[in-house]
């Protein structure tokens, strides 16, 4: 059958997993034949008419975002575009290079930030329909997180000594992306940071919070990654710490944090970092 590919060369062909070969196939998208042994076979026409298929609807997604720069949080259209375009880019270069083409076009990391939160939106609702495994989405966080990290790095803005915010997070990937994010929105504003990533346990970075380096600390938790009770309980025990070496604290992620405590700030959203860094820009 040399007139024939297998799942893996027709992968290789369009720069894709196997996983999303089997996936189209289910879905009517390509064609094939089974051998006896129930492996699919692929004409090599079908797989270069696909692929210039899809190249097509790339470019065609590109020129809708475009478009629409101003409207990825609204404009569907220009959701499922952003959304098909970050999936293709498997490769870590690519993907960094349209995170900073996005900056570019949005003029700010918190709206890069609020457009990837309708990109993740947008692969739950596929999850959902079975258009996207759990896998994918995992791989998918994971280029997220690596290249956020390498963002993170090489814009990151030197703390000073009355302008040193620590960063934690607990559980999920869903926390670290937020973190990352958070890193380069804070940076922006021109806030400094430490980012202590998971594995920071409510003790230590109480004693962090009293050791006079910092003045503020930042905790991302989801609201599955622990009972109300444990964040509720946290909370006080960080406000506590806080409270006593002068150290604001912000909250955000699980829904289960305190609105306001005596010491502490609930951020919800990218929006409330932004403010919060503002505050600090206007007392400075």
């Amino acid at each position: 059958m040399k007139d024939y590919l297998s799942t893996t060369e027709a992968a290789r062909i369009l720069g894709v997993g196997t996983s999303s070969i089997k996936r189209w196939c289910e879905a009517g998208e390509i064609d094939c034949i089974k051998t006896p042994g129930r492996h699919r076979r692929f004409k090599r026409e079908v797989i270069e008419a696909f692929r210039k298929s899809r190249d097509q609807k790339i470019s065609q997604n590109k020129a809708e975002l475009i478009r629409f720069p101003s409207e990825h949080f609204s404009n569907e259209r220009a959701v499922i575009a952003w959304t098909d375009m970050l999936l293709e880019k498997h490769s870590l270069a690519n993907l960094e290079l349209e995170l900073l083409a996005e900056h570019s076009n949005l003029g700010s990391w918190w709206r890069v930030a609020k457009s990837i939160e309708a990109v993740l939106g947008e692969c739950d609702r596929r999850l959902k329909n079975s258009e996207l495994s759990n896998l994918d989405i995992k791989l998918f966080e994971q280029r997220l997180i690596r290249v956020l990290g390498n963002l993170g790095r090489y814009m990151s803005l030197r703390p000073s000594a009355h302008n040193a915010l620590l960063m934690m997070a607990e559980g999920s990937d869903e926390s670290s992306l937020r973190l990352y994010f958070s890193e380069l929105i804070l940076n922006e504003a021109g806030v400094g940071t430490f980012f202590a990533g998971q594995g920071l346990s409510a003790i230590e970075a109480g004693e962090a919070c009293m050791s006079g380096k910092y003045s503020a600390l930042l905790v991302d938790s989801n609201m599955s990654d622990r009972a109300d009770n444990d964040l509720l309980e946290q909370a006080k025990y960080l406000e506590a710490a806080c409270s006593q070496g002068q150290v604001t604290l912000l909250l955000s992620g699980g829904d289960a944090w305190p609105e306001k405590g005596r010491s502490s700030v609930r951020i919800t959203s990218y929006q409330d970092l932004v403010d919060y860094a503002d505050s600090i820009a206007s007392v400075r």
